[in-house]
């Protein structure tokens, strides 16, 4: 069966970092692999959809993330940090998403809200 090498970010509290996991053989090939690392360090493996909501993702796998405005780009407390090479695939940010970010704390270029 065809595998997936897409993924997203890796999960540390309100913040990310990304690894990616390009082998799955159950996969389909709308799923993709999300490499959780929680604020502890643990490590986990997450499967969602291609196009899924990052946020409802974590949150329906019971991995902390506050979402307090549910994914309507109201706050930043879903900010994470995707890889570039995944970032720079991403559609860019809309303007609202922009300025919420302005508001997060430890932005970095690869900040985005996983809304």
């Amino acid at each position: 069966m065809q595998t997936s090498s897409l993924g997203f970010v890796a999960y540390t509290g309100i913040f990310a970092l990304p690894l990616f996991d390009k082998h799955c053989s159950r996969m389909r090939k709308s799923d993709v692999n999300v490499h959780v690392i929680r604020r502890d360090g643990q490590r986990c493996i997450i499967q969602g959809k291609v196009g899924e909501n990052l946020m409802y993702l974590l949150q329906r796998n019971n991995l902390e993330v506050e979402g307090a405005c549910e994914a309507s780009l109201a706050c930043s407390t879903c900010h994470v940090y995707v890889s570039h090479p995944y970032f720079d695939k991403l559609a860019k940010a809309a303007e609202a998403e922009e300025d919420m970010l302005d508001q997060a704390v430890f932005l970095k270029e690869n900040s985005r809200l996983c809304e």
